[in-house]
């Protein structure tokens, strides 16, 4: 006989999300996210750090590699140029290689510890990689595997902690935590320039400081919601039933039932095979193209112009009326026709023109990647939404730059590849048009997923029949209250556990409160739990007792009035 829960301890709620349905997701307290505060602002500016800290040096690699190159070359290791590229190969692509287990660990050890965890890998693959730079073969290891372990590690709970605080701003502050990448990725460049005259050794040391930053600011990562809980499994089983519920216990399954995320997860990294060329290979095609030309006032432009990008469209993304897939699909199908354009610019002015709008739409994109995976799958299943998805993303964005490179080896010319590279990203809008197409599906209570009917509106009905009478599925409002497990007596006694709670509602019209008594004896499935997160709270009869405001759907044959 399953125990009755508590109502402050177990609300499944249903939140609206931006792509047209509603995600449910399963609180361990009925309050949202406060959308603000002084210690959720906090967490923003930490997020904030921990993406430029991580981006910047990332993206600022090649400064490094010039001075590692040359510092190669002097101590007479074969193909200088070759190795030092791939250790920074290895670094961000580790960064997402590791995505998916930085998720798993999230669920499994919370997100403070994972992050705190990712900043001392790195911090320590960093300072290692400053004496081992005679050795190359062992900064693949620091920096390479280390570092870009680490980064990956505390990056994603940056991500993840954001939907525990925020709903309504949700994507506004996306976009400013993930623009932190382009503000250090616009100074870092002086700072390293100037740290690079005390020696390469010293400056991979001073790097390594600011990784310790990252476990600072992973300290003020304090989750609102417990992860979903996957297969519990027990101490005696054996052979492939065991190792079955094992990996039911550390990988959310259910997030790859939900065929929107499953569509969406396919189609992202199709794009990624032509998202990069133009990062890797601009410079050198206006070289070939102008050259006379700077190359790197373009990627400046880029770099500013996708900050601007992130803050415009993640606020963009948070207006009601606003569908983020759809505005996802726009910025890769522009960025696909820019990156194509490119092979037309006969001129400095073209390109820079091209490079803001490039910029601009890349901005679109990466801020609404966090902000879609919580609408699809909700804030407990996020974190591993969001780590398989940047996972999948590692083999496409090293593949699509070194075919491209290859091809100009073979041509002399970087016009195929580029207009090849911007397949990729239209085929991944025409795809992600499926999502819209997937009807709603329920999938079991236990896996947190479920998607209501389209709505993207709440609507109570002021004159609702509380008999039962209505339709069988209707949009009513309540006050509710826990009522004690200790309280029901007899017949009205709860055995079901998927029944969950025991509750006293007061049904709400207008400004008449007609209280009614029932108790739920007979949940069904269909209907789970308590399917709505709280609109507005009303007052505490006692400090044990809530009452708070909220939005029912019910089942009129699943409820005993």
């Amino acid at each position: 006989m399953g125990s009755v829960k508590r109502i402050s301890n177990d609300i499944e709620a249903t939140a609206n999300d931006r792509s047209g349905r509603k995600v449910s997701r399963q609180c361990e307290h009925p309050s949202l996210p406060p959308d603000g505060g002084l210690h959720a602002w906090f967490i923003v500016f930490a997020s904030f750090l921990t993406n430029g800290i991580v981006f910047g040096i990332h993206n600022c690699y090649g400064i490094i590699y010039l001075r590692l190159k040359t510092h190669l070359e002097q101590a007479g290791v074969n193909e200088a140029a070759l190795k030092a590229s791939l250790v920074g190969s290895l670094s961000i692509g580790m960064t997402f290689f590791v995505s998916p287990i930085a998720g798993i660990l999230i669920d499994s050890i919370g997100l403070r510890r994972t992050a705190v965890l990712g900043g001392a890998i790195a911090t320590v693959g960093m300072l290692a990689s400053s004496f081992a730079l005679a050795h190359v073969e062992a900064l693949y290891l620091t920096y390479g595997v280390l570092f870009g372990a680490g980064t990956s590690l505390a990056y994603n709970p940056s991500l993840v902690i954001l939907g525990h605080y925020f709903q309504k701003r949700l994507g506004f502050v996306s976009g400013l935590v993930t623009a932190g990448s382009s503000v250090f990725t616009f100074t870092l460049p002086f700072f390293l320039e100037w740290i690079l005259g005390l020696g390469l050794e010293a400056t991979l040391q001073i790097l390594a400081g600011m990784m310790g930053l990252l476990m600072i600011c992973a300290i003020t990562f304090v989750p609102r919601l417990t992860p979903t809980e996957n297969e519990e499994t027990t101490t005696n089983v054996e052979g492939s039933a065991g190792c079955s519920r094992l990996w039911k216990k550390y990988i959310n399954f259910s997030i790859w039932k939900n065929k929107k995320y499953v569509i969406w997860a396919i189609a992202i990294p199709i794009a990624m095979l032509g998202y990069f060329v133009p990062y890797v290979h601009l410079v050198s095609y206006v070289k070939d193209v102008l050259p006379e030309a700077d190359g790197k006032v373009l990627v400046l432009c880029i770099g500013l112009s996708s900050g601007v990008g992130r803050l415009l469209f993640g606020k963009i993304g948070d207006l009601p009326k606003v569908n983020r897939v759809i505005l996802q699909q726009m910025a890769f199908f522009s960025i696909g026709v820019v990156t194509m354009l490119l092979t037309l610019a006969n001129s400095f002015t073209w390109f820079i023109v091209l490079c803001l709008f490039l910029g601009l739409f890349d901005g679109c994109l990466v801020a609404l990647v966090g902000p879609i995976a919580f609408d699809f799958c909700g804030p407990k299943n996020a974190s591993q939404a969001i780590g398989f998805l940047l996972g999948l993303h590692s083999v496409p964005m090293t593949t699509g730059p070194t075919v491209a490179g290859a091809m100009y080896g073979a041509l002399k010319s970087y016009r195929l590849p580029f207009l090849l590279a911007g397949c990729p990203l239209i085929v991944c809008a025409i795809i992600m048009l499926l999502i819209h197409r997937v009807k709603d599906q329920q999938v079991d209570d236990d896996e947190s997923i479920e998607t209501a009917n389209n709505s993207t509106k709440r609507k109570p009905m002021e004159n609702s029949d509380v008999n039962g009478n209505e339709s069988s599925r209707e949009t009513i409002s309540y006050a509710v209250r826990a009522v004690p497990s200790e309280r029901v007596k007899g017949e009205h006694a709860v055995s079901d556990r998927s029944s969950g709670i025991v509750v006293e509602k007061t049904a709400v019209q207008g400004s008449n409160r007609k209280p009614v008594r029932a108790i739920s004896s007979n949940w069904s499935p269909a209907v789970g739990r308590y399917h709505v997160p709280p609109t507005a709270y009303g007052t505490t009869e006692s400090s044990t007792n809530p009452v708070f405001l909220t939005s029912f759907q019910r089942n009129a044959s699943a409820i005993l009035w």
